[in-house]
């Protein structure tokens, strides 16, 4: 599994070809555990771009990446109104900044695991972190059944193996790319690419120590027409702005077209 990672981190630096020449992943039965990437950003940020495309780029190249997209608000005031921007991003922010005891949030911001923080643009800071998320020990999350939507729901089975301490279980209706002109702000005339958005999110449960969830859960889609597709994220969070203990992806690309 370090293998895995360490050919994988550094097609991060030298582009996807590195991977392709060199595949221990594909020749290992090791199944590498999940590495939850957050980037927090803005269409407002002219820093962010090359953030942008390093998450997604991560996401492309690491099969056990779950990558999110979480976008600010702080940036709205800047003459561009990020549509994807949602004051509850701000607020888990926030929740890291003092957790990391940083002075104030910025952007891009990446989060890996909820361990490592660095500024998102930084490939050889997301190759370390991403090096050492791959050796924490992870618990088992799944989402199965996943049910044709109805009126702007998605229904679906999660499980989730029991946490030492007192966790936070949450669940992500995640957008898997986006594309937009930017009219205003200092990205104004940039056509921004994005990639695992984060739209909804839901708080499934607080788990108490050893304690397990397997229960049926439904989710609320943003009512948007132009979206082509959809995937579910689930996590597990040992308090507000604390490590990542577990998490799990799953395509809802199916269900959805169905409910058209």
């Amino acid at each position: 599994m370090r293998i895995i990672a360490g050919t994988i981190c550094t097609a991060l630096l030298l582009g996807s070809a590195a991977l392709a020449q060199s595949s221990p992943a594909a020749a290992s039965t090791t199944q590498p555990s999940p590495i939850f990437v957050e980037l927090f950003t803005s269409e407002g940020c002219s820093t962010c771009p090359p953030a942008d495309a390093l998450l997604a780029r991560i996401g492309q190249v690491m099969p056990n990446a779950i990558v999110l997209e979480e976008h600010v608000t702080y940036w709205n005031q800047g003459g561009w109104i990020d549509p994807y921007s949602s004051d509850g991003w701000t607020s888990r922010q926030d929740d890291y900044k003092d957790h990391f005891h940083l002075n104030d949030v910025y952007t891009p911001q990446m989060v890996i695991d909820g361990r490592y923080q660095f500024v998102g643009s930084n490939g050889p800071a997301a190759q370390a972190a991403l090096r050492q998320a791959d050796a924490d020990p992870k618990i088992p999350l799944a989402i199965t059944s996943v049910a044709q939507p109805d009126s702007g729901k998605v229904n679906f089975h999660l499980t989730a193996g029991a946490p030492p301490k007192k966790a936070e279980l949450f669940v992500v209706a995640v957008q898997n790319s986006g594309v937009q002109q930017v009219e205003a702000g200092e990205n104004k005339g940039t056509k921004m690419q994005q990639a695992a958005i984060a739209r909804s999110v839901r708080h499934v449960a607080t788990l108490k120590p050893n304690q397990n969830f397997d229960g049926n859960v439904v989710l609320d889609l943003p009512h948007d027409k132009n979206v082509n597709g959809w995937h579910l994220v689930a996590f597990l969070q040992q308090g507000s702005g604390g490590p990542i203990l577990g998490a799990a992806s799953h395509s809802i690309d199916s269900v959805v077209a169905q409910a058209k």
